[in-house]
């Protein structure tokens, strides 16, 4: 699919975060809905422990305390899936023939850019067959252990068909490194 700087749908904005002469090889989206995984797991048990102990303070000593720490465990128990999945909702991935751009309109829109001539290393992660993320940055395993709370690194999160994307991305890149980890196809 390739199209010259123009998006289907104008109040994307994508057009705007394109530089003059650069090219739209494909748009996409992540992921949609709630997305949980076992990741996740200790988060949400810390956020339930929180949640009994601010229940516990505001049936016992004091609701000054018990009140931010329930909200805290309620959002570290439920409302960061659904505070990730608005932000995926809000967000479009684009390849163009320069560079790579996630273009974010919510909680603060904002544009994060990667030109494709400086990365040396691509991983794909599978999640399923037709599902995977495609980190760019030259050293994917930096802070890994940190999962969605390590610094931002260049990636494109939850995409579905990466397979027709990696070609793209491995022909604007000279010397691209490409690292398939997990239950893709074949």
């Amino acid at each position: 699919m390739e199209r010259t700087g123009q998006a289907e749908d104008p109040a994307d904005g994508i057009p705007a975060v394109l530089l003059p002469g650069e090219l739209l090889l494909w748009e996409g989206s992540p992921r949609q809905g709630l997305w949980v995984t076992w990741f996740d797991a200790p988060l949400v048990l810390v956020g339930f422990v929180l949640s009994l102990v601010g229940i516990g303070e505001l049936f016992g000593r004091s609701a000054a305390v018990g009140i931010p720490v329930s909200i805290v465990g309620l959002y570290l128990f439920l409302g960061q899936f659904f505070v990730d999945a608005r932000v995926r909702r809000s967000t479009r991935y684009v390849l163009t023939d320069r560079r790579s751009l996630v273009v974010r309109r919510w909680p603060r829109p904002s544009v994060s850019a990667v030109d494709l001539r400086l990365i040396t290393r691509c991983t794909v992660e599978w999640i399923d067959v037709h599902l995977a993320t495609i980190d760019l940055a030259d050293r994917p395993g930096r802070l890994r252990w940190l999962g969605p709370l390590r610094p931002w690194s260049p990636a494109l999160r939850g995409v579905s068909d990466p397979s027709s994307l990696v070609p793209l991305i491995r022909g604007e890149t000279v010397g691209l490194a490409v690292i398939d980890r997990g239950r893709g196809p074949g």
